[in-house]
């Protein structure tokens, strides 16, 4: 090891005696020598750093062994005499000689980056500071400088930038990847005249995986939808997650829109395949919007924008399909967007009222109970129908506030009821599926002294319904209350007896759409006698929707109907105007 010391300080650093254990004017020469050189030597040999000489023909003449070791894997002895050219991996080796062609250039002192490779062959990256040695008449005798292993701070900073433009769950490019990437598609398509497509995505209920069956297995099913729409496009198209459970893609070079409509139908095919996550079997469908340039957008936010909207047409006309976009759906759009924003409007400002139908015991004259039935009048557009607001707001969740005014302002009008006249208020699924409904229920049963066996909760016949857990223990927990349940428009949903025996529920109505043909069509006819049939052999009441005639009235009574509602036994009334 002395060996490698002989003679110049391989380094170039000029001593400084002041430390030394004796003052320097009372240290021989030689002494003071032997000190300083090795003090060198234990500040070279522990540096972490790489401190290094080569010659004029690029060998090495000197290193420090341990950082030698640690850096590249091989001992000083080892690198002593070896081509510096040797380390240099094969994509840095024109870097690396560059800087070394510096040398010649006159440029004394220099630094760069670069990338070596260790004794293994995997990389190392590295820092270089160097100082070029010259004769006095300027001729190049070698090179000494210092190395620092930078791998981690490269390492990091790439974590950083991956962190920066990737989706942290699923490893998709995120937003800010995507917008970058269809900013560089639509160049090229510009130039090349090479139509591209962007689909814009999401899964179909996904909220209620990740109610009845937490957020974990939520996230797991993220994942596996993540790797569906990737191995469903080719590799050179984009698949980037928005958040949540929106997916964008970025089709490139797509000849025209059948090719982007294709490959939308094909990912609404994948997702409806069963999937295993997390011990469950799930089906979990999506909507997909497609837009195209030049035809749908001539900038990354339009086409976004239109895509967006197709994807909203796909889900208005009942999910699991795909859209193409079309310039009629932006008035839609825009129209549903002003909705929206007077429903907000709506509920801050009490445009909401409520109306009362009675129910009528047809084996008797008597009011059994009234339906509580919500009213909209819109500052400008008048009166908006239940059924043009009621699904936009269950889409935009606005449903849960509005909800709550309505149980709410409707227990207050109940308490002017006869005593054994029950109260009937339709309640969403997405009220349903909050597990602290019932306690909120339970409240405003309190708060207004009304008793739970003469609140009736009228739920809309939906396979989901039956199918999602969460909803099944709130409806319990309500009827473990007293609460009475009852499943509105039977008949025009999913009718099976499992569905009422697995709700448990005390009441069906049969839709208003039957009613209309009973006793003038057979087969409306045949359908309200297998409902109440149904019904009766349950232990379950049956009321009929929307009685309009004498005749209607009579063919229910003979059937042996329950229960009926409509303009012929009375119109919906506000509260000051039933009479009671």
């Amino acid at each position: 090891m002395a060996d490698r010391y002989a003679g110049a300080n391989p380094i170039g650093v000029t001593a400084d005696p002041k430390r030394g254990r004796l003052p320097s004017k009372l240290m021989p020469p030689k002494s003071r020598k032997r000190i300083d050189t090795d003090r060198y030597k234990r500040l070279v040999e522990t540096s972490n750093d790489l401190i290094w000489s080569v010659d004029a023909q690029g060998r090495f003449t000197f290193v420090n062994d341990a950082a030698a070791l640690r850096i590249y894997g091989y001992t000083a002895d080892e690198m002593l005499g070896r081509p510096f050219a040797e380390l240099m991996s094969a994509d840095q080796a024109e870097k690396d000689l560059k800087a070394f062609e510096s040398i010649k250039a006159g440029n004394r002192a220099f630094n760069y980056r670069t990338v070596h490779l260790r004794k293994d062959g995997s990389p190392v990256h590295l820092s270089f500071n160097a100082v070029v040695d010259l004769s006095p008449s300027g001729e190049v005798l070698g090179t000494t400088g210092t190395g620092t292993d930078v791998s981690d701070l490269v390492r990091y900073a790439a974590e950083l930038e991956y962190q920066a433009f990737h989706d942290s769950l699923t490893g998709l490019p995120n937003r800010t990847l995507f917008a970058d990437r269809l900013t560089q598609a639509l160049a090229r398509a510009r130039r090349h005249q090479e139509p591209i497509a962007v689909l814009y995505a999401d899964l179909d209920h996904l909220k209620r995986v990740n109610d009845t069956l937490g957020h974990t297995v939520g996230d797991l099913l993220l994942k596996q939808a993540a790797l569906r729409f990737r191995s469903t496009v080719r590799e050179e198209d984009t698949v980037a997650r928005f958040g949540g459970d929106e997916f964008v893609i970025l089709l490139s070079r797509v000849k025209n829109g059948s090719v982007a409509a294709r490959v939308a139908e094909k990912l609404v095919a994948r997702m409806n395949e069963p999937m295993e996550v997390g011990g469950h079997t799930l089906r979990v469908t999506t909507s997909v919007g497609v837009s195209s340039w030049p035809t749908d957008g001539d900038d990354a936010e339009t086409l976004l924008k239109n895509a967006d909207n197709a994807l909203y047409q796909a889900k208005d006309q009942g999910r699991n399909t795909y859209r193409m976009f079309a310039p009629a759906m932006n008035e839609r759009i825009q129209r549903r967007l002003s909705l929206e924003q007077s429903l907000v409007r709506a509920i801050a400002t009490a445009q909401f009222s409520l109306v009362y139908q009675a129910q009528h015991d047809l084996r008797s004259p008597r009011v059994v109970g009234y339906e509580a039935l919500l009213r909209w009048n819109h500052e400008s557009l008048g009166d908006i129908p239940p059924a043009t607001f009621v699904p936009l707001a269950e889409e935009t969740r606005l449903i849960e506030s509005i909800g709550d005014w309505v149980l709410g302002r409707a227990l207050m009008d109940a308490r002017r009821f006869p005593k054994d006249a029950r109260l009937a208020v339709n309640v969403s699924a997405i009220q349903l599926r909050d597990v602290k409904f019932p306690a909120r229920v339970a409240k405003l049963l309190s708060a207004h002294d009304f008793p739970a066996q003469r609140l009736e909760l009228e739920l809309t016949e939906s396979a989901t319904i039956a199918d999602d857990e969460s909803i099944i223990s709130v409806l319990f927990e309500l009827r473990r209350m007293g609460v009475r349940i009852a499943v509105d428009d039977f008949g025009t949903g999913y009718a099976s007896l499992s569905y009422l025996r697995r709700l448990s529920v005390d009441m069906v109505k049969i839709d208003k759409s039957f009613i209309a043909g009973v006793g003038e069509s057979p087969a409306d006819s045949a359908i309200v006698l297998g409902i109440m049939g149904m019904a009766h052999g349950l232990n379950l009441l049956a009321l009929a929707e929307g009685v309009e005639t004498e005749a209607q009235r009579d063919f229910l009574e003979v059937a042996g109907c329950d229960i009926a509602q409509g303009y012929l036994l009375g119109r919906p009334l506000p509260i000051d105007d039933l009479g009671l």
